[in-house]
C-alpha cells in the first residue's frame, strides 16, 4: 500500500510540475514583441552612443532591437565595408546622406502597425 501511494505522489508531482511548465512557457510566449525593420543604404547615423566592431548586418540590427526594448536604440547604422554597427538614438530627420557601404536599420512603431 505505501508503494502505490508513493507512486500516487510522483505522478502527482509530476503533474503538477508539468502544468507550471506549461503556465510558465505560456507568460514567456505572450511577451514575445516583433518589430518590423527597414535597410536603408545611402544613409548614416548623425550621432552614435556605441560602437561594435566584426558584427554582421543581423547582429547588429539584433543588438539595437534588444536595446530599443529597453528605450536606448532607435535606429542602427551599419559600415558593410568595416563590419562596424552604430547604435543611436537619432531619430529619422537626422540621418546623413552617405555612399553606398553605409546603410541604417529603421524600426516601424509597433503601436503605429495595428
Amino acid at each position: 500500500m505505501k508503494t502505490i501511494k508513493m507512486m500516487f505522489v510522483s505522478s502527482e508531482s509530476v503533474v503538477t510540475t508539468g502544468i507550471c511548465f506549461l503556465w510558465t512557457c505560456s507568460m514567456c510566449l505572450g511577451n514575445i514583441q516583433t518589430i518590423e525593420s527597414q535597410f536603408s543604404k545611402g544613409k548614416k547615423v548623425a550621432t552614435s552612443y556605441k560602437t561594435l566592431q566584426s558584427y554582421s548586418k543581423i547582429k547588429c540590427s539584433e543588438k539595437c532591437f534588444d536595446e530599443k526594448r529597453q528605450n536606448r536604440c532607435s535606429v542602427a547604422g551599419y559600415n558593410t565595408a568595416t563590419r562596424t554597427c552604430f547604435l543611436s538614438n537619432d531619430g529619422p530627420q537626422d540621418l546623413l546622406d552617405a555612399d553606398e557601404e553605409f546603410g541604417v536599420f529603421l524600426y516601424a512603431d509597433p503601436t503605429s502597425m495595428f
